[in-house]
């Protein structure tokens, strides 16, 4: 059980110290090029060419990136009428249940086909089609399975905490 604790407690450690670096790097630069966008488009009359892919690959970034550290902190939504009824035990095993029907098969799922996508961008140097600036495209996509990764880290420390939890009665 101590072994379990040192796995779930390193987990933890990586993908807090990740959220909070990663929502801090990328935040202040999607405000700012937002902000920037809005006062040259609104007061000025005009507007950039890399605004709008900026924010929205930030935006991505910092929804992907921050994905684990939200499971971590328990802060996705749920709806609680049946959950609140139930012992912590029950909970604790229903958490279980739930990570293991919907959560790791997503992962697998986005792992498998994700990876050679990103790895084929990467080796291209994508570009995208769609505005005229047509920025690199390939590190959002590399984003997409490090994400993944990081929330199938933090949905294994939270299974490891879950059913300890649901079998002895011990929180880790």
């Amino acid at each position: 059980m101590n072994t379990l604790k040192i796995i779930s407690n390193t987990i933890d450690k990586i993908v807090n110290s990740l959220g909070k670096i990663f929502g801090t790097i990328i935040i202040f630069p999607m405000i700012f090029a937002t902000v920037y966008d809005v006062i040259l488009r609104y007061f000025l009359n005009t507007s950039t060419v890399w605004a709008y892919d900026f924010t929205w690959m930030s935006y991505a970034a910092f929804f992907l990136l921050g994905a684990s550290y939200c499971l971590q902190k328990d802060g996705h939504v749920r709806v609680d009428t049946f959950y609140n009824k139930i012992t912590k035990r029950r909970r604790a095993l229903l958490e279980c249940l739930i990570l293991l029907i919907f959560l790791f098969p997503l992962i697998y799922f986005v792992l498998r086909h994700s990876i050679p996508w990103a790895y084929k961008s990467w080796i291209m140097h994508e570009r995208s089609q769609y505005t005229m600036w047509r920025p690199y495209v390939f590190p959002i996509k590399i984003i997409l399975p490090i994400s993944f990764i990081l929330l199938g880290l933090q949905g294994i420390s939270n299974f490891v905490k879950n059913i300890v939890y649901a079998v002895k009665g011990v929180t880790l």
